[in-house]
């Protein structure tokens, strides 16, 4: 588990920018870092997840500290 709350751009071909957030739950600077982060990509209309124990995408809306590791992903606006 990566021990940081800052985000880390992961992009693979064919897909568009993905932010993986991870921070560990015991500390709690890390704690606060990570939920502002959220907060503030899911307040400019990015979408946020975690990957179940079955490794299915899980939409969420509100930060969990538990979870240590969620993923962002921007709305894709149509034309």
């Amino acid at each position: 588990m990566e021990a940081s709350a800052i985000p880390k751009r992961n992009q693979d071909e064919g897909e568009s920018a993905i932010i993986r957030l991870s921070w560990n739950r015991n500390d709690l600077e890390e704690v606060k870092m990570a939920e502002a982060k959220f907060k503030e990509y899911v307040r400019s209309g990015w979408l946020a997840y975690y990957l179940n124990v079955d490794k299915e995408k899980v939409q969420i809306f509100s930060f969990n500290p538990d979870l240590e590791e969620v993923f962002l992903i921007p709305l894709v606006e149509g034309g």
